[in-house]
């Protein structure tokens, strides 16, 4: 495993790369965030996210526990699906996201829409 002094070296790389290429990003992602999707998934550090669907920063909404789990008595799950207008019982409740996926790191056979 590399060395927190790489990967912070990594990211300020990482960083001018994005700037130099898109020089307003920075701003931009720095607005309200508004992404369509809440995205539930395992904190397995071999499935990113992202990476996986293709996505660019500020399209998905994350949280990410072991076992991609929803359970009523997790506060910092909860959080999330307040924060995203949520309610698991009684469906949308804002317009922040419009689908939730939960997603395993083996099958990917969870999908919830809530329209």
């Amino acid at each position: 495993m590399k060395k927190i002094e790489t990967f912070l070296d990594n990211n300020q790389e990482w960083a001018k790369e994005v700037k130099t290429e898109n020089p307003d990003f920075f701003e931009q992602m720095a607005k309200a965030q508004s992404p369509s999707v809440l995205w539930i998934g395992c904190s397995d550090s071999r499935v990113p996210a992202e990476v996986v669907v293709k996505a660019l920063p500020g399209e998905i909404f994350m949280h990410r526990n072991i076992a991609n789990q929803v359970i009523s008595t997790d506060f910092n799950c909860l959080s999330v699906l307040q924060y995203g207008n949520f309610s698991i019982t009684w469906g949308k409740q804002g317009s922040f996201s419009n689908d939730i996926l939960k997603r395993g790191n083996r099958l990917f056979t969870d999908i919830m829409t809530i329209n």
